[in-house]
């Protein structure tokens, strides 16, 4: 309450009590600019982006760059084993970052806006500005177990991993993750079966332990 320097009634010398919605919007925008605590590990369906990327791989079917059908199938399979690297995983090939492109003028946006989420999901400071950088692509079969992924040494400012499944067909695979505390499960599709339809992803701090399950079928 404010006290008025001017002269007058007894009444005009103090301020009227605020009305009872403008301390609700009050309380709304105090609540709106408090930083929601972060999760250690978020995953879900990755609603930003495109059901089909439109990935380019060199040298896959005998082109400079050619779009890779998905869900893979067994053809498209024995080529990424030919062009990739044999992973340190089991059954898994791995190809560099810099032999990938995507052909969906859409994906760059979108690989961006759901960065911007996943951000937020993990507690980032309001306003940080969150970069993703494409590592590698990594395919495993029935039997494979994708390893624990670990940041490579030649990158700075480096604090977590976005893992993006493109529409597959497969079963296993599951991520867990852990703070010491708290455990949770990525599934990326297979509960509700949309795995075939949609990308999904996981993401989690650089110092979160995490391990896949195998591969039990498909790709």
């Amino acid at each position: 309450m404010s006290v008025s320097s001017s002269s007058g009634s007894a009444d005009s010398c103090f301020s009227a009590p605020p009305k009872r919605h403008d301390v609700t919007e009050r309380i709304a925008g105090l609540l709106f600019d408090l930083e929601a605590p972060g999760d250690f590990g978020v995953c879900g369906e990755a609603i930003e982006l495109p059901a089909y990327p439109g990935m380019q791989v060199e040298g896959f079917s005998g082109s400079a760059a050619e779009t890779v059908p998905l869900p893979v199938n067994d053809d498209v399979a024995s080529q990424w084993k030919s062009l990739g690297d044999v992973a340190t995983c089991k059954k898994s090939w791995e190809i560099d970052a810099a032999k990938i492109s995507f052909d969906n003028p859409l994906w760059d946006q979108a690989v961006e806006q759901l960065t911007d989420r996943v951000a937020r999901e993990l507690g980032c400071a309001k306003g940080a500005v969150v970069r993703p950088i494409l590592y590698k692509a990594l395919l495993a079969e029935t039997g494979g177990q994708p390893g624990a992924h670990r940041v490579p040494e030649r990158e700075e400012n480096i604090f977590g991993t976005l893992v993006i499944q493109l529409p597959s067909v497969c079963t296993g695979g599951i991520l867990s993750m852990s703070d010491g505390e708290k455990s949770k499960e990525a599934h990326f599709g297979q509960q509700d079966r949309s795995a075939y339809y949609k990308a999904h992803y996981a993401a989690f701090y650089t110092d979160v332990e995490h391990s896949f399950q195998p591969i039990t079928s498909g790709y």
